[in-house]
């Protein structure tokens, strides 16, 4: 019927699901006697990236880890090592030579409200799961990161989730899963993933530079329909203050300067 191919996506599945790997992140903290490090495990998920063996995930997920290693839908185990990572946009990029995967289809496709959409990860590390939902709002501006819009999406994401793909229903790879919305950690069908685009710019500039470039103006603005409304301008930015031999200082910009 037409509502159960709506809802069948297994084989679109298990064509991706080789490509998603489980991370286990070995972080070194010092116990209470500080001579002795003790290990604690802390994971999430990620996808293969491109044919070089490189892997993508969130930063957080890798946070200062010592010793990262990647797990398979089999349940093998592969070491990893960071190549390089952005927290900003919370993209790290790993590499794992002896893993090999099929690399997932980079769509171009735009995402629309309301399509359907799955995810793949290891919520709570429990292994490879599945999660079904669609996209709820797109362009979600999140002020902890303000480089990139995010795809906000309603398919169960729990902590261990971060990391791992997004797909719509033809198994297209639209995006990373990144974070998700909760208070006092109740489940509110609320998560964000960064669109496949972003994950490949930053991921691209991470292997090749090792870090992301980003410009700087040097200037706080303030922002304020009112006070505009009241200058007489439709939209304005109001400089509040100049760092000191900034671009905008050299640019001979002034705080109380008003752009329109």
């Amino acid at each position: 019927s037409a509502h159960e191919a709506v809802f069948n996506i297994t084989d679109q599945v298990k064509k991706v699901l080789p490509s998603i790997v489980k991370i286990k992140v070995q972080k070194s903290e010092p116990s209470n006697d500080a001579s002795e490090l003790t290990a604690t495990d802390t994971g999430g998920s990620g996808f293969i990236l491109d044919d070089q063996h490189h892997i993508a995930t969130n930063a957080h997920v890798i946070g200062d880890g010592k010793k990262i290693v990647i797990i398979d839908y089999q349940n093998r185990e592969f070491p990893a090592v960071l190549v390089a990572k952005d927290d900003k946009t919370d993209i790290a990029v790993l590499e794992s030579d002896n893993f090999n995967a099929a690399v997932l289809s980079e769509s171009n496709v735009s995402v629309s409200l309301g399509e359907g959409v799955f995810t793949i990860g290891s919520p709570f590390s429990l292994g490879h799961s599945v999660s079904y939902g669609i996209a709820g709002s797109l362009n979600r501006f999140l002020p902890n990161y303000p480089y990139i819009r995010f795809i906000q999406i309603d398919a169960a994401v729990n902590h261990g989730n971060s990391g791992g793909g997004l797909f719509n229903l033809h198994g297209e790879l639209i995006g990373m899963v990144t974070t998700y919305f909760s208070k006092q950690g109740n489940y509110t069908n609320i998560a964000f993933a960064l669109p496949i685009a972003d994950v490949h710019r930053i991921a691209s500039a991470l292997i090749q530079n090792k870090q992301v470039e980003r410009g700087y103006f040097g200037a706080e603005f303030f922002l304020s329909e009112r006070l505009s409304r009241k200058l007489g301008y439709k939209a304005s930015v109001f400089i509040s203050r100049i760092e000191p031999n900034s671009p905008a200082d050299l640019a001979g910009l002034k705080s109380g300067d008003i752009i329109t």
